[in-house]
C-alpha cells in the first residue's frame, strides 16, 4: 500500500506565502504532449481565458518520474524536461499553488519529432494550410474560437503508400468532437472520419498518386449545443499524428494473459505482413498491474499497445452457429473470436446454475476492431436473459451483468449491430463469475486542510456480487503532520467519510495521496485503490493519484 515512487520525495514542499490564494483551475495544457528526449514548454488555461494562477509561481506535478518541470517566468507557463526512456503515452499533470491541486490534465509523451501550430488560425483550406515538414510527426494545433479548422499539408511521393492520421482531441478533455477530412491534390475529399476512439478521428487513406494532401481538423461543440455549427474554444488543443509508416490497427487475438509472453498478429496499414498479418510478440511478464502492453518484434510509427487480462484465452471453434452440439464450455470463459463473414453470429454455450452472478464483457471497438458489437444472452428456452451494446458513449463496447435465473444451459452470442463482418472484425468475449468484491470511488480528486483543523473525504464503496464481509477505508503513507484513523464502511456499502487531521503545527505544502478500501475477497486479504473518475472521454480515465495540500495559516490569524 505505498504511493507512487513519485511521493518518495517523502517531504511537502513548501511555500514561503502565508496569504491566501485560489486552488488552480485548469481546462487544458498547450502544447498537451512532447517528444521524449527533449525540453519544450506549454502553457496552462481555461476554455476562456489564459490562466493567471495566484501565488505564481506554481508547480506541475506529473505521475511518472520521466517528467521534470519548472515553472516559466510568465504566469501560466511551464517547461518540461522529458526524459529520453520516458514512457510513451498519455499521462497526467497537475498545477499546484499553496491552496490546492486543478484537476489533473493529460499530457502525452511521443516517440517522433514534434510541431506547433504557428498562432495566426488557418481558416481550413489549402491555400492557408500549414505544411508538415517531414513524416512520422505530430501536430500540436488548437480550434481557438467558434468556427474554425485547421489545415495541414503533406507532401506524399510515394503512391500505393496508406497515409494514416489520427487525432487525440477529445482525450484531452477538448470540448468538441472533432472531424478529420483528407483532400487530394486537386482539393476533393478523398476520405473522412468522425469516431473512432471514442470521439476521435482515425483516417487511412491509400495514396494512388504523388502529390500535396491536405488534412484538415474540426469539430463541434460538446456536448453539443441546439446549433450545428463547427465549435472551438481556447481549451479545444488536439495531437495530430501523420504518418506513411507501419501503423497497427489491431492485434490477434486482441487480448493477452498478463504474466505470459504471447505471439500475436498485427493488422492495419503499411505493415510488412499485408492481410496475412504481421508476427509480433506481446511481453506481459512484468505487468501484474498494467491493463496494457506493448508489442515487440515489428517497428511501428505510433504508440499500439494489447489489452491485458488475468484470463488465458481460446481461439473460438468454428462452425459455431449450434452451440449446444459442442457442449456447453467451462467458466471462466475467454474467447478471441473473428466475425468472419457479414450477419455471422458467433454462439457459445455456458453451463450455469440458479442465482449465479456473471459478468460478460466483449472488447472490440476498443482494441482496434471495426465491430460494433453487440452482445446476448438466451437461457435454455431461448428466451432473452440480458443483451447489451455500448456501455457509453466513450466506451463503445458492450459490458453487463446477469443473473441465471435457473438451472441450465445458457447462449452467449457476439454480432454486429449493423450486421458487419469480415477478417478484420476480431473481438474478445469473457464471460466468468461475478465473485464478491469491492470497489471504491472518491468524490473529489484533492483535498484542503488548515493547521490544526480537519478535512473530511467522501469515498462511496460499492460491493458487488453479494459482498458481506467488513471493510475499512485507509490513507497510506500521510506525511508528518497528518493523521486519519481508518473508517469503517457501512454493511450494504456506500458513502464512507475519511477524516484527515492536521497538527497545529503541521507544515504547509502538497504532495500526492491513496485512499485504499481493505478487506477480503474470495477469502482472501485485498486492499483496491480509491480512484477518482476524470471527465468523460479522457484518457486516462481515472487516477488512483489524489493530492492533499496543507494550507498556510492566513494573515493575522
Amino acid at each position: 500500500m505505498r504511493l507512487h515512487p513519485l511521493a518518495a520525495v517523502a517531504a511537502l514542499a513548501l511555500w514561503s506565502t502565508v496569504a491566501r490564494a485560489a486552488a488552480p483551475t485548469v481546462d487544458y495544457l498547450y502544447p498537451a504532449g512532447g517528444q521524449r528526449g527533449t525540453t519544450v514548454t506549454f502553457s496552462v488555461g481555461t476554455a476562456k481565458t489564459d490562466t493567471k494562477i495566484d501565488g505564481w509561481p506554481a508547480r506541475a506535478v506529473g505521475d511518472l518520474p520521466g517528467l521534470a518541470f519548472e515553472a516559466g517566468k510568465e504566469n501560466g507557463t511551464f517547461s518540461v524536461a522529458i526524459a529520453p526512456d520516458a514512457a510513451v503515452g498519455p499521462h497526467l499533470v497537475r498545477i499546484v499553488n499553496a491552496d490546492g491541486s486543478s484537476v489533473p490534465r493529460t499530457y502525452v509523451v511521443g516517440p517522433h519529432a514534434e510541431q506547433v501550430e504557428p498562432e495566426k488560425p488557418t481558416k481550413g483550406s489549402a491555400e492557408t494550410a500549414y505544411a508538415i515538414a517531414k513524416l512520422p510527426t505530430v501536430v500540436n494545433g488548437r480550434l481557438g474560437k467558434n468556427g474554425e479548422s485547421d489545415a495541414w499539408t503533406i507532401d506524399v511521393t510515394e503512391p500505393g503508400r496508406w497515409l494514416v492520421a489520427e487525432l487525440t482531441c477529445r482525450r484531452l478533455g477538448a470540448p468538441i468532437d472533432p472531424l478529420l477530412q483528407l483532400l487530394d491534390p486537386d482539393g476533393t475529399v478523398v476520405a473522412f472520419d468522425h469516431d473512432t476512439f471514442g470521439l476521435d478521428p482515425l483516417l487511412a487513406y491509400r495514396v494512388t498518386r504523388p502529390g500535396r494532401y491536405t488534412l484538415v481538423v474540426a469539430g463541434f461543440a460538446h456536448p453539443p449545443a441546439a446549433d450545428v455549427r463547427f465549435g472551438g474554444s481556447k481549451a479545444a488543443v488536439y495531437r495530430l499524428s501523420v504518418t506513411t509508416g507501419p501503423y497497427a490497427r489491431y492485434a490477434f487475438p486482441a487480448v493477452v494473459q498478463r504474466g505470459t509472453k504471447a505471439p500475436v498478429k498485427l493488422f492495419g496499414w503499411n505493415l510488412p505482413g499485408g492481410d496475412t498479418g504481421t508476427p509480433a510478440e506481446v511481453d506481459a511478464t512484468g505487468s501484474a498491474d498494467a491493463d496494457t502492453a506493448a508489442v515487440t518484434g515489428t517497428p511501428l510509427d505510433h504508440n499500439f499497445r494489447v489489452r491485458l487480462s488475468d484470463l488465458p484465452g481460446v481461439p473460438e471453434s468454428e462452425p459455431n452457429d449450434d452451440p449446444a452440439a459442442a457442449g456447453p464450455l467451462k467458466l471462466p470463459l475467454a474467447i478471441d473470436g473473428r466475425l468472419d463473414r457479414p450477419g455471422d453470429a458467433d454462439r457459445f454455450a455456458v453451463a450455469a446454475r440458479k442465482g449465479l452472478r456473471l459478468a460478460t464483457a466483449v472488447h472490440a471497438r476498443s482494441i482496434g476492431s471495426p465491430a460494433d458489437a453487440v452482445v446476448t444472452v438466451t437461457g435454455p428456452g431461448g428466451a432473452e436473459v440480458a443483451r447489451g451494446d455500448d456501455e457509453s458513449a466513450d466506451r463503445p463496447d458492450p459490458k453487463i451483468e446477469w443473473t441465471a435465473p435457473a438451472d441450465g444451459t445458457y447462449v452467449v452470442a457476439v454480432s454486429d449491430l449493423k450486421r458487419a463482418g469480415g477478417f478484420g472484425h476480431g473481438y474478445r468475449l469473457e464471460v466468468a463469475e461475478r465473485p464478491p468484491s469491492f470497489a471504491g470511488t472518491v468524490d473529489a480528486h484533492a483535498v484542503a486542510v488548515a493547521p490544526g483543523k480537519s478535512a473530511d473525504v467522501k469515498v462511496t464503496v460499492a460491493r458487488t456480487g453479494g459482498h458481506a464481509g467488513p471493510l475499512k477505508v485507509v490513507a497510506a503513507d500521510l506525511p508528518p503532520g497528518l493523521s486519519a484513523a481508518p473508517a469503517e464502511v457501512p454493511a450494504k456499502g456506500g458513502a464512507t467519510t475519511l477524516t484527515i487531521k492536521a497538527a497545529a503545527d503541521a507544515k504547509p505544502g502538497g504532495m500526492p495521496l491513496r485512499l485504499f478500501v481493505v478487506g477480503e475477497a474470495d477469502g482472501k486479504p485485498v486492499e483496491r485503490a480509491a480512484t477518482f473518475a476524470l471527465e468523460a472521454g479522457l484518457v486516462p480515465a481515472a487516477t488512483a493519484e489524489l493530492w492533499v495540500t496543507v494550507t498556510a495559516a492566513t494573515k493575522g490569524k
